[in-house]
């Protein structure tokens, strides 16, 4: 017995399967099987452009089920770069996306693929409940001050809704359980006004349930004096090696919050040796920084 995942296969295992009256269940996402019979419909000389991870299984089941030419692109500056721009008049364009693409880039790819091919044929392949999570944690991230997206560290549609979170809000996180939450000083949740959790479509919902409670206990324990007072007098010395949250980022220098009293900043000269490094692009509020301290 053999079960083929929400993801799917390349053809060549369906065949294996087949070939060899092997019993198996198959779990492919509709979505996905949509997708399958998009591509394989399509005349020999057509061109297939697929948005999405390369890498990533879904695609590769995609791609194997073409029996034409096919181009693979992850964004939309990748398309604008490698795209032909003068193919035959008469060429047949297919444009589709892996389920789980970004909704924002694949907007601005339909639009540069419409103008660019005008006779193209465009697929709106996204899962609608992807489209429907990444359209909430965009009105979510901006309007919250934190955003917690919980999944797998290797979920492409939790990544998705990271950065869409982390490119509107203030600060996001990533976790994978309740546990990680603990590796951050409670503080830093404390001092959001609103906090937003969203979680990747194949989270299971009693992780979701854990990351909840365990928000919930962060933000509404209060420190005891002795605890205060302890924080108030906790010190690093010079050359001690401590991994802080990043706080704050401008285009000169990055605040890390270092579980004590006094706030910890890194000038850009001693995060880097390059100049046109842009920090803002690089590090994010809420990022975990492993820093040493040269001066207190």
């Amino acid at each position: 017995m053999a079960i083929i995942r929400t993801h799917g296969v390349i053809k060549q295992v369906y065949e294996y399967l087949e070939t060899n009256d092997v019993c198996y269940i198959d779990a492919t996402c509709p979505y996905v099987k949509k997708i399958y019979k998009i591509v394989a419909t399509q005349p020999k000389d057509s061109l297939i452009i697929i948005m999405g991870d390369e890498n990533h299984p879904e695609v590769q089941g995609i791609r194997s089920f073409a029996e034409c030419e096919v181009l693979v692109f992850s964004d939309f500056e990748e398309l604008q770069s490698g795209i032909p721009k003068n193919p035959p008049e008469d060429k047949n364009i297919i444009l589709v996306a892996q389920t789980t693409y970004n909704i924002n880039q694949w907007e601005k790819c339909q639009k540069f693929i419409k103008y660019l091919y005008t006779n193209s044929r465009i697929f709106d392949t996204i899962c609608s409940v992807t489209d429907e999570r990444q359209k909430e944690i965009l009105s979510l991230s901006a309007d919250n001050d934190l955003v917690v997206v919980v999944g797998g560290a290797s979920s492409s549609n939790t990544a998705k809704l990271y950065d869409i979170a982390i490119n509107n809000c203030k600060a996001a996180i990533h976790i994978e359980t309740a546990g990680e939450l603990l590796d951050y000083p409670p503080h830093f949740f404390k001092k959001a006004k609103k906090i937003a959790i969203t979680a990747g479509a194949s989270t299971p919902g009693s992780i979701i349930q854990e990351v909840i409670q365990t928000m919930t206990e962060i933000t509404n324990d209060e420190l005891s004096f002795a605890e205060m007072l302890d924080q108030s007098f906790k010190t690093l010395n010079t050359g001690e090696r401590v991994t802080g949250v990043i706080t704050s980022v401008s285009p000169s220098e990055i605040h890390v919050d270092l579980g004590i009293k006094h706030t910890g900043i890194l000038p850009y000269d001693e995060i880097t040796s390059e100049s046109g490094v842009d920090l803002e692009r690089e590090f994010h509020v809420g990022d975990k920084i492993e820093v040493v301290c040269i001066k207190f």
